[in-house]
C-alpha cells in the first residue's frame, strides 16, 4: 500500500542559450534533474536559458548544454533509466531518452532490482513542475514538532516517540489511540519528552494509523494537551521493499541519495526523506526545487523557521 502525495507546486523562474523547440506547456514532465556538476543550462520552449538545478523537471523538447566541466545526471520517469549528458555535449530531452545518443551516457536503470526506487521515480509522472511531498488535507494548522512527523509512516511496530517540552511541567501523560476507534490501547506516564515504546504493550499492527496525545503534567496548575498527532506503521511488504534503500541513502553519489529521498517519500516516510533532502541541500545548496521541497518538509515538521529560510532562499535563487 504505497502512500500517494499530492504537489507542491514549483514555478520554474527563467534564466540564455540558442532557441529550442516549442514544448508543449500543458504536457507532463518526461525526467528530472538528480545531479547537477559544472556548469549546464537547460532551456524549456522559448524562455531563456538557466542552469539546471537538482530536482528541475524536465518536458519533451527541453535543451541541455553542458560546459567542459559540466554534466548532468537525468532520471527518466517512463522506465526510471538514467542518463548523463557528457561534458560540452548538447542534447534534446525526449520522452524516453535524450538525442542525439551520443550526446549522453547510459546509465543503470535502478529499479530494475529495486522495487522502491522504481515505485519513487514513477510516482512523479503526471507532474508539471512539482514533485510529489504529502498526501493533501491531512496537515493541522500549525504542525506539532514531534517524532514521528506528523502523519508519517513509520518502519518500527514499536515506535518511540519525542516531544517539545512543556513550560513548567512536571511530567506527561501519553495516549495511543487507534484510528477509527473510541478505544485506548494505553497511557503511560513519562518524566521527561521522550517515550521509549512500552515493553509490556503489544506491538502495533502493520497497515494501521495511531492517533497519540501528550498531556502535561504541573503541580501548580491545570494539565494542559500539548500534542495531538498520528503515524501509520507501514506493511510487512513496504518495510521489506525499503529494506533495499539502505545502500542509496548512504551513498557518496548525490543521485542515489535523490533516488533514495524520492523512494522514502512515496512511501510516506518522511523523517527518512527530510533526512536525505537535507543531506542534498548541503551538496546542492543553490536548488530553488530543492529548497522548495525542504521547506515543506521542515513545514510538516513543525519547524517554521526553518521552512522560511528555505523557501526565502528558494525565491531568492528565482523561484516565484
Amino acid at each position: 500500500m504505497i502512500r500517494l502525495a499530492c504537489c507542491v507546486a514549483l514555478v520554474l523562474p527563467a534564466g540564455p542559450v540558442g532557441s529550442a523547440p516549442a514544448a508543449d506547456s500543458e504536457a507532463p514532465a518526461v525526467a528530472m534533474v538528480l545531479h547537477v556538476e559544472g556548469d549546464v543550462f537547460v532551456q524549456h520552449a522559448q524562455e531563456p536559458a538557466r542552469h539546471a538545478t537538482v530536482m528541475r523537471m524536465l518536458y519533451a523538447a527541453d535543451r541541455l548544454r553542458a560546459s567542459a566541466d559540466g554534466r548532468v545526471t537525468l532520471v527518466f520517469l517512463g522506465d526510471d533509466h538514467l542518463e548523463r549528458v557528457k561534458p560540452n555535449a548538447e542534447a534534446t530531452v525526449g520522452k524516453t531518452g535524450c538525442a542525439p545518443a551520443d550526446s549522453v551516457e547510459k546509465l543503470r536503470s535502478p529499479g530494475a532490482d529495486k522495487p522502491a526506487l522504481r515505485t519513487g521515480v514513477r510516482t512523479l509522472q503526471g507532474r508539471r513542475g512539482a514533485t510529489a511531498v504529502f498526501r493533501s488535507g491531512d496537515l493541522p494548522k500549525t504542525a506539532p514538532a514531534v517524532t514521528p512527523m506528523f502523519g508519517t509512516t513509520v518502519l518500527s511496530d514499536r515506535p518511540s516517540l519525542t516531544w517539545q517540552a512543556a513550560d513548567k511541567a512536571t511530567g506527561y501523560r501519553v495516549q495511543l489511540t487507534r484510528a477509527g476507534s473510541y478505544r485506548v490501547l494505553w497511557i503511560v506516564q513519562a518524566a521527561q519528552p521522550h517515550l521509549t515504546y512500552p515493553a509490556d504493550q503489544e506491538p502495533l499492527t502493520r497497515g494501521r494509523t495511531y492517533l497519540w496525545r501528550v498531556t502535561a503534567i504541573r503541580e501548580e496548575a491545570p494539565e494542559e494537551q500539548v500534542i495531538d498527532s498520528k503515524f501509520s506503521v507501514s506493511t510487512e511488504a513496504e518495510a521489506k521493499e525499503v529494506s533495499d534503500l539502505a545502500a542509496f541513502a548512504k551513498s557518496s553519489d548525490p543521485a542515489d541519495i535523490a533516488l533514495a529521498a524520492l523512494a522514502y517519500q512515496a512511501y510516506g516516510l518522511y523523517g527518512e526523506a527530510m533526512i536525505l533532502y537535507e543531506r542534498l541541500a548541503g551538496i546542492a545548496p543553490a536548488s530553488p526545487e530543492l529548497l522548495m521541497t525542504l521547506g515543506a518538509y521542515y513545514d510538516r515538521a513543525g519547524r517554521p523557521a526553518d521552512a522560511t529560510r528555505a523557501w526565502d532562499r528558494a525565491r531568492e535563487l528565482g523561484m516565484e
